[in-house]
């Protein structure tokens, strides 16, 4: 069972709509976070909580959508197509969260070797 355009009735298949969701959440994410250390020090309150209220739920969201685009597409015997979609919102979003603990620790080892 391939991932190819027609499934078993000759239909087109169609994308999976968790799969570009996942995606999409990835991509607010990264994008989110970039936003948040342009305004980090002039923004106040309001939009600052927003960011971060929308930068924790895509890094939630987004591996969770991601993983049941992966379980339809799987039990939709090629009726449903976009599975690189939904890898490629699970893995943007897990290199987001290593790198989210990994800057901090190499800046704190690279202050102690100093």
């Amino acid at each position: 069972m391939s991932e190819t355009n027609n499934n078993k009735q000759g239909e087109k298949a169609k994308i999976c709509r968790s799969a570009v969701v996942s995606f999409t959440l990835a991509v607010i994410l990264w994008g989110c976070n970039f936003a948040v250390f342009a305004f980090c020090r002039r923004a106040e309150g309001i939009l600052y909580n927003f960011l971060f209220t929308i930068f924790i739920g895509c890094l939630l969201m987004s591996p969770i959508f991601g993983l049941v685009a992966l379980l339809t597409i799987r039990k939709s015997d090629g009726r449903l197509k976009g599975k690189g979609y939904a890898l490629a919102g699970i893995v943007a979003t897990a290199i987001f969260f290593i790198l989210m603990f990994a800057v901090p620790l190499l800046q704190r080892w690279e202050s102690q070797v100093e």
